[in-house]
């Protein structure tokens, strides 16, 4: 995300960019808008280093509008994408959802903050734990992600 790409998220600057420049602004407006047209995602997740891709974030970086998934109001950030089921398949090489690595789990809480802060509360998870402690335990966290699948939706 460059300053001239987040500029273009409020349309007033159209004119002041150069045409790769405005390509992306319109990249970031089709993102957004089937962002909303939506009402169930589905995000492939993997953990890299204790939290989130850098594709996943560029891409949350370009739904976050104000006006369009969220506002500011005097009382605060209000959201504005509600309605919504996120539904977050991601794989750990270790295990963070229990035992000595959970404080270490920057990801889920950091999707759990940032979808609320659109005002999602319906977010769900299923993990494939242990990817990569062997065989016995890639297999265990894979039986476990596929039980969850039918937990969550």
């Amino acid at each position: 995300m460059t300053g001239p790409i987040f500029a273009g998220f409020d349309g007033r600057w159209a004119g002041e960019f150069d045409a790769p420049t405005q390509q992306e602004h319109r990249l970031s407006e089709q993102l957004v808008s089937e962002f909303l047209a939506s009402t169930i995602l589905v995000i492939g997740a993997p953990m890299y280093n204790f939290s989130i891709s850098t594709q996943l974030k560029a891409w949350l970086d370009r739904i976050a509008q104000q006006g369009l998934t969220f506002n500011y109001t005097e009382r605060g950030t209000v959201g504005l994408a509600s309605g919504k089921c996120v539904i977050v398949v991601s794989a750990c090489g270790g295990f963070y959802s229990h035992g000595s690595m959970m404080p270490m789990d920057f990801q889920e809480p950091y999707l759990r903050g940032f979808f609320k802060f659109l005002g999602i509360t319906d977010l769900r998870f299923v993990r494939a734990e242990g990817a990569l402690k062997g065989e016995l335990e890639r297999s265990e966290g894979i039986r476990v992600a596929k039980a969850a699948l039918s937990r969550v939706y």
